[in-house]
C-alpha cells in the first residue's frame, strides 16, 4: 500500500490553538504549545496512538493577520486513517476555521519501490493528465503561476534523454545538475507535483495542485485517493504513454 507520508492543509479564521484542540477533539491525547520556533509557533497534539499532529504558522495565508493562520501537519497516515484525517478537517471548520483561496492541501505520498524509473513514470502520468487535474480541482490562474506551476518541459526531456536509474541521476533530472545537498524550499518545489521533495531525506512526492477546497471532507479524500492512484500506477506499470493531449510527444520514457 502507498503510504500517506504527510498531509497539510492551511486554514485561517482561528486561531493555531483553538485549531489544536479542534484536532485533540478527534484523536485524543495531549495539546501543548511548543512555540519554538517562533516563526512557527507551533502546537503539538500528542494522540492517544502516540502519533503527532503539529498546528503551524503559515505564513502564505496573508489575508488575516498571524494570529489567525494555522497550518495542519498530519504524521504518517495510512488508508485507513482517512476517516480520522476527514473528521479532523470538519472539526477544523466546526471551530471557527475556513479555506483560504491562497491555502492548499499538500499531499506527501511514499513507498519503498519509488525508484527513479517509478518516479520517471509518475512524472510521465503527471505531465500527460496535468490539465485535467487543473479543471478538475478549479486550481486558479494566480496559484498556477506561483504555487503549483505545470511540469517543466525540460524536466521532462531530461528524463527521456537521460533515463535515470539512480537517485543522484534523478537528483540531476530534477534541477538541471546534480545538487548534493537540495533545499527544502527551492523553486523546483513549486509546481503541480514536487519531485524535488524525492531528492530529500523523507523522499516523498508532494501533490501540490489541490487548492481551496480543504474544508471540505469529502474533496479532500478525493485529492488524496488521485493522489495514491496515480503513484501506484506509476509503481506497477511497465510503461506509460508519453503524449499530452494537445501537447508535443516526449517520444517513450
Amino acid at each position: 500500500m502507498v503510504t500517506l507520508q504527510e498531509l497539510a492543509f492551511g486554514c485561517v479564521g482561528a486561531t493555531r490553538e483553538r485549531v489544536a484542540w479542534a484536532v485533540q477533539s478527534v484523536v485524543g491525547g495531549t495539546v501543548t504549545h511548543v512555540g519554538d520556533p517562533t516563526c512557527y509557533d507551533p502546537f503539538t497534539i500528542q494522540a492517544d496512538d502516540g502519533r503527532v499532529w503539529p498546528v503551524v504558522a503559515d505564513n502564505s495565508l496573508t489575508e488575516v493577520g498571524p494570529a489567525l493562520r494555522a497550518e495542519v501537519v498530519t504524521p504518517v497516515l495510512g488508508w485507513d486513517d482517512l476517516p480520522i484525517f476527514q473528521s479532523v478537517v470538519r472539526a477544523g471548520r466546526a471551530a471557527g476555521g475556513r479555506q483560504s483561496p491562497s491555502a492548499g492541501l499538500h499531499v506527501h505520498v511514499s513507498h519503498p519501490a519509488l525508484t527513479p524509473q517509478a518516479l520517471t513514470r509518475l512524472a510521465k502520468l503527471v505531465w500527460r493528465y496535468e490539465d485535467l487535474i487543473y479543471a478538475a480541482f478549479g486550481v486558479t490562474a494566480v496559484r498556477m503561476a506561483r504555487y503549483c506551476k505545470p511540469l517543466d518541459p525540460a524536466f521532462l526531456d531530461r528524463l527521456r534523454r537521460r533515463c535515470p536509474t539512480t537517485m543522484e541521476a534523478f537528483n540531476a533530472c530534477v534541477f538541471g545538475t546534480y545538487q548534493p545537498q537540495p533545499q527544502r524550499y527551492c523553486p523546483e518545489r513549486y509546481h503541480v507535483v514536487n519531485f524535488a521533495s524525492a531528492c530529500l531525506l523523507r523522499r516523498t512526492v508532494e501533490f501540490r495542485a489541490y487548492p481551496s477546497t480543504v474544508m471540505h471532507a469529502g474533496k479532500i479524500k478525493a485529492a488524496i485517493i488521485l493522489s495514491l492512484a496515480l503513484t501506484a500506477r506509476a509503481i506497477t506499470a511497465r510503461a506509460v504513454a508519453s503524449s499530452k493531449r494537445g501537447g508535443p510527444h516526449l517520444g517513450a520514457l
